[in-house]
């Protein structure tokens, strides 16, 4: 019996640039869960720059990164970012999340939604209020890993 791997992050046609400067041209790969993965390069390659991308912290000029199966930058990135960050504090309800970030409920809920559907986020009821947290402490620790990488 064959093992499939799941796709945990997906580059397509992934180009990426400050301003006209090109550092990454048209690359593709896939990370399955479970595996490990190494980016290498010399000095100026763009090891940092394919790391912020994939992060969240720098946007590709062209090309998708896919996490699961949601579009990391089609979504709204800074909305994104905060909710992830809070989370990596405590587990929250759309209530609290929404007024500690100053966004509507709305875009709070939309956007726990895609990281659900993401596989990034988790959620359990407490009555009538749901309470999120990351699925997985390892998402706080590459957070944690690409800034500390990159001396931010």
């Amino acid at each position: 019996m064959q093992n499939k791997k799941e796709p945990l992050i997906t580059a397509t046609d992934l180009t990426i640039a400050y301003g006209p400067r090109v550092i990454v041209s048209h690359i593709d790969f896939t990370i399955n869960r479970g595996d490990i993965f190494v980016i290498m390069g010399g000095s100026g390659s763009g090891k940092s720059t394919i790391m912020k991308t994939l992060i969240g912290l720098k946007a590709p000029q062209t090309g998708r990164v896919l996490v699961g199966k949601t579009d990391l930058w089609g979504v709204d990135d800074a909305t994104r970012n905060k909710i992830i960050c809070a989370l990596c504090i405590s587990e929250m309800c759309v209530s609290d999340l929404s007024r500690i970030l100053g966004i509507n409920q709305t875009t709070c809920s939309h956007q726990l939604r895609l990281l659900r559907a993401a596989d990034i986020v988790t959620q359990r009821r407490d009555g009538k209020i749901i309470y999120y947290s990351l699925k997985n402490r390892k998402i706080e620790n590459v957070l944690l890993a690409g800034v500390d990488f990159l001396d931010l």
